[in-house]
């Protein structure tokens, strides 16, 4: 089980549990003990002024996308 913050509507923060699955094979599942909370991008999706969440795109996989591409890219 993992925690994670999210924001199910402007001004509205949580914190979830969620099931991590196993990484299939060519993955890896990479284990933090500790993270932040910025002051720029979690504040502005928490004030609801994020352009993207505007739009009513979700945010965990717009954020899964660009950590998977900076990770590729890195690893080429």
């Amino acid at each position: 089980m993992s925690e994670r913050v999210v924001f199910p509507k402007p001004c509205e923060v949580a914190i979830v549990r969620t099931e991590v699955p196993e990484p299939s094979k060519g993955q890896v599942l990479i284990k933090t003990l500790v993270t932040l909370i910025s002051t720029g991008t979690e504040l502005t999706i928490l004030s609801g002024d994020f352009p993207l969440t505007q739009l009513g795109l979700d945010m965990d996989i717009i954020l899964s996308f660009l950590v998977t591409q900076i990770l590729v890219s890195s690893l080429r």
